[in-house]
């Protein structure tokens, strides 16, 4: 059997992210919006897994909505992927940590709009909020993180990444490429593509340049970066090899405090 090869996959992944985020700053349920704006403290109603979760629903999902509507649910998960919707709430997707997972088992909000850089991919988590469906996803909202497993954000700075990048490419792309990685750098250039998208340059090593874009493909950014500035990025890590020396980050979250 011929499986997607791991640009494919995360490309598949980055369209999903934006898809997720379009839907998820639309909690126009206003049970949805009341749930969110409590976070879930004390007991939860129920403690589970990501495969317990979805096997309910798999099994009846119409009763499971009953059941599961506005309780404080424990879900125990690996995450997929970390980032902030267009409602400026912190997102992390939650999905069993099979290989080739592409849609999460469920999608939490948090209120902690820098959620992304407390947990990274593929680490494993417990997860309390209130259940709430919004359109096709299965939330839970007012969510905290009540335990973690072993960590796995990986924190570089752009120069460093840079200096590996420039040693050997691709072995650089294969450390990173399934990690969550938190750039931190300066500001050497801001600039606009033929698109008409923003990106801007990190300093580097002299040699590789780190382009950063942004995860919205329309070219809004969440912070108005000037050269000069520093900046802390949550990242996956992508890069365009037919250009010899150019490093393409792509950016989920512009953490605060910079």
């Amino acid at each position: 059997m011929l499986l997607p090869s791991a640009r494919a996959v995360r490309g598949v992944v980055l369209i999903f992210l934006l898809l997720v985020a379009g839907c998820a700053k639309k909690l126009s349920d206003p049970l949805v919006v009341e749930l969110h704006s409590e976070i879930a403290v004390g007991e939860p109603d129920y403690v589970m897994t990501v495969q317990e979760f979805r096997a309910e629903f798999e099994r009846n999902s119409k009763t499971a909505e009953e059941k599961y509507t506005g309780k404080v649910l424990e879900i125990a998960g690996t995450v997929l992927s970390t980032s902030r919707d267009d409602a400026d709430r912190g997102m992390v997707l939650l999905g069993t940590g099979d290989r080739l997972e592409f849609w999460p088992v469920c999608t939490c909000l948090f209120q902690d709009r820098n959620i992304a850089e407390k947990v990274g991919k593929k680490q494993t988590v417990r997860v309390r909020g209130r259940y709430a469906r919004n359109f096709a996803f299965r939330m839970l909202v007012g969510c905290v993180i009540v335990e973690k497993g072993p960590e796995t954000l990986v924190h570089i700075t752009a120069e460093q990444l840079a200096r590996e990048y420039t040693a050997d490419s691709e072995a650089c792309e294969a450390q990173y490429k399934d990690r969550t990685l938190i750039v931190s750098g300066e500001i050497s250039a801001v600039k606009t593509d033929e698109n008409k998208v923003k990106f801007v340059e990190l300093k580097g090593d002299g040699t590789t340049v780190i382009e950063v874009r942004h995860v919205d493909l329309g070219g809004k950014w969440p912070v108005d970066y000037k050269v000069g500035d520093k900046a802390r990025m949550v990242a996956d890590m992508l890069t365009i090899r037919n250009e010899k020396g150019l490093l393409v980050v792509i950016m989920d979250v512009a953490l605060d405090g910079e």
